[in-house]
């Protein structure tokens, strides 16, 4: 009788053992395939963005964008207020959205760091500008990538 009671309890701790290991590895497989999830969210939204980027070229970069006026300051070409000044300020909303939702949804250390650094670079001139009026409308870990890479006094201030 004793054996069989031993036996008997035996089996129920193994079996809340082996509860608690698949319960253990369920939980790891769910917080993987919710991070594979975001990597992919992140993926889908900078691949739109390099879309944007290849058909219009002329947004793509500040560099780019300012050809086509004569000052090469961003504070001089504001001032004409004309529709490619408008849409070349769409354009890097949606960059600053993008990386935004990058950062919030993956590391923003590492490789997805570097990539939306340099983004963010391409367009310095004119978000040395803008940064500091719309700095307000992002989230925190989106106001640290942009005040890391965009140096203005406003940005380093509020800090």
């Amino acid at each position: 009788m004793f054996y069989q009671i031993m036996t008997d309890q035996n089996t129920w701790i193994w079996a809340d053992r082996i509860f608690k290991l698949g319960f253990l590895i369920a939980l790891f497989v769910w917080w993987q395939n919710a991070k594979l999830s975001r990597e992919a969210a992140a993926l889908a939204a900078y691949r739109k963005y390099l879309q944007l980027s290849i058909a219009n070229p002329k947004l793509a970069t500040y560099s780019s964008f300012s050809k086509n006026f004569d000052s090469n300051r961003f504070v001089d070409i504001r001032k004409s207020r004309n529709e490619d000044v408008d849409r070349y300020e769409w354009f890097l909303s949606y960059l600053l959205n993008t990386c935004e939702e990058i950062v919030e949804n993956v590391s923003s250390k590492g490789e997805w760091h570097l990539a939306l650094t340099n983004q963010l670079n391409y367009h310095a001139p004119a978000l040395e500008i803008l940064w500091p009026k719309w700095r307000a409308t992002y989230g925190r870990k989106m106001k640290q990538l942009g005040d890391s890479v965009i140096k203005t006094p406003t940005a380093t201030s509020a800090q």
